[in-house]
């Protein structure tokens, strides 16, 4: 029964979407326009690469431990990822909100 819900759902979205034509019928699942796909990139790929240079960069000068800002680095990366999470309802709604 949910599976029909889930369908339903996709099929909805399929027709309101305005790139439904570029979509063959085995992808449309889920219809993305360019901005929001580009914008989902740069917060699970690009921002945290910068986060993760930004403080290896930074700390790097401060400490001689390499393993140890290697360490922080990818802590705070975690850090980031984790803020992805707590805040994945504020961020789907703006991405539902501009469509």
């Amino acid at each position: 029964m949910k599976e029909n819900a889930t369908s339903d759902k996709f099929s909805a979205s399929c027709e309101a979407c305005k790139l439904k034509g570029v979509c063959s019928p085995a992808e449309r699942e889920v219809c993305v326009s360019p901005r929001k796909s580009w914008t989902a990139v740069v917060l699970a790929y690009v921002v945290p690469f910068v986060v993760l240079i930004a403080v290896v960069v930074v700390l790097n000068g401060k400490l001689d431990n390499e393993p140890l800002v290697g360490t922080i680095a990818l802590c705070s990366v975690g850090v980031y990822y984790i803020l992805l999470k707590l805040f994945g309802k504020e961020i789907e709604k703006w991405f539902r909100h501009n469509e």
